[in-house]
């Protein structure tokens, strides 16, 4: 059976890339988890360079969704002791610099926002040959790392974020990057209503490379609003993945359902899932990260069970890594299961 060797994506973040050889082979292990076609998959060093290695009979399947996992950078077929360069194709819609521009504290490693992605993508029904665009929602998005991943995939994106320098920041690094690149778009701002007036304001992105695409083009829209009100702003079953990243409890923090400001995931996770719940689709998943050191496994495991999620056993060895002193982040992946 042919040997592959996946030689990892290099970071600039020390700590990230001493950890990113138990990641990778994890993030592959779940690729084998949805797929069913490798085996033998280990680690290896090639030159101080750190790899994945692995089997697999029939190669042309996977490499669309090797060539988007966080932890690609090349791949080689083995053959004796010569490597063999197999091209990967996945071609992104936009380029890479759309993610790795924006630099700023508190940002989400952009290959670590990758890997939620594919983790949601991969535990759901929507990890198929040939791809599919799915719909990606993150719930608590910031300046819109996960935005950005989905749509340089050619996803239709959408996120929420009760912060308002946040969600402006994000939306007008996009419409100027969207200029420089010389794309067509129309941007469109609305006020969404009920009965008592305006609750929250989206911002609606359509998008293309040119004026033939743009018939159809991609959609990324920025809400400024509560995430707990998730379910009033979008239409039901309308996402094929939620991605997250929830309050470390350090810098991140969301509203509470008194008014007040609180850093505690596990209360914030009891007020939103129920309209998380309501915006994903069937066969849907979701992915979430979090800081151990403010919420336990067994917590969240038991808070996504009450509100009809079913979470999924971690792949490989787990994705428990160290980001800085404070925090201590693993991740979750949960299925739709009512």
């Amino acid at each position: 059976m042919p040997v592959y060797l996946l030689l990892l994506q290099p970071s600039h973040n020390r700590l990230y890339t001493a950890q990113g050889t138990q990641m990778a082979l994890s993030e592959v292990s779940a690729l084998n988890d949805a797929m069913g076609t490798l085996s033998d998959i280990t680690p290896e060093i090639i030159d101080n360079a750190p790899c994945v290695s692995f089997s697999c009979p029939d190669l042309d399947p996977l490499r669309p969704l090797l060539a988007r996992l966080s932890a690609t950078f090349l791949l080689f077929r083995k053959e004796n002791d010569a490597l063999i360069p197999i091209p990967l194709g996945g071609k992104t819609a936009l380029e890479e610099d759309l993610v790795s521009i924006p630099k700023y504290s508190g940002k989400t490693n952009e290959r670590f926002t990758r890997l939620l992605m594919n983790m949601a993508l991969l535990a759901s029904d929507f990890a198929t040959y040939p791809p599919v665009q799915v719909s990606i929602l993150d719930p608590l998005c910031a300046r819109g790392t996960t935005m950005f991943e989905g749509a340089l995939h050619g996803h239709p994106t959408a996120g929420i974020d009760n912060d308002k320098k946040e969600i402006d920041w994000g939306a007008d690094y996009f419409e100027k990057y969207l200029k420089t690149k010389r794309w067509k778009h129309k941007r469109a701002d609305e006020n969404i209503t009920d009965q008592n007036g305006v609750f929250a304001r989206k911002i609606t992105f359509s998008f293309a490379p040119d004026k033939e695409e743009f018939k159809n083009p991609l959609v990324m829209e920025w809400v400024r609003g509560d995430t707990r009100q998730a379910g009033r702003i979008f239409k039901k079953r309308a996402f094929s993945l939620i991605v997250a990243d929830l309050p470390y409890g350090v810098q991140h923090g969301a509203a509470a359902d008194t008014g007040s400001f609180t850093r505690n995931p596990l209360q914030l996770m009891d007020q939103s899932l129920p309209g998380w719940h309501e915006l994903l689709a069937s066969g849907g998943a979701m992915a979430l990260s979090w800081n151990l050191f403010v919420m336990k496994r067994p917590e969240l495991e038991a808070m996504l069970q009450k509100h009809g999620f079913a979470p999924q056993p971690p792949s490989g060895e787990g994705f428990v890594h160290r980001v800085d002193q404070a925090i201590q982040r693993d991740l979750i992946v949960a299925r739709k299961a009512t």
